[in-house]
């Protein structure tokens, strides 16, 4: 999905799916790949089911690309909306994270 609107081609949102070994040491024991990165929307776009897209089609991309059944996130529990949007419309489930 290219995120993009209209005849202007304004790019509106956009996905980054990490698959990548961490090549330096990191603070947490668990560091899963591959991880959603990052997400973000247009707030002019939000609320219309792109953020989900987005997700759906970077899962797709973890499957059919790199040949993973489950896609890593992390989300502050202050971020009701994300939250929301992960567990409540994605179906993903809610761990604490092992190094917290």
């Amino acid at each position: 999905e290219n995120g993009r609107s209209g005849k202007d081609s304004k790019i509106v949102g956009f996905i980054d799916i990490d698959a990548r070994k961490p090549n330096r040491p990191t603070a947490y024991a668990f560091n899963p790949r591959p991880y959603l990165s990052d997400l973000c929307v247009d707030p002019e776009f939000q609320n219309r089911g792109l953020g989900r897209r987005l997700v759906r089609r970077g899962e797709e991309f973890a499957q059919q690309q790199l040949g993973k059944k489950e896609v890593y996130i992390r989300v502050a529990q202050d971020n009701e909306a994300a939250l929301h949007m992960y567990t409540r419309r994605l179906g993903y489930q809610e761990y604490s994270h092992p190094d917290e």
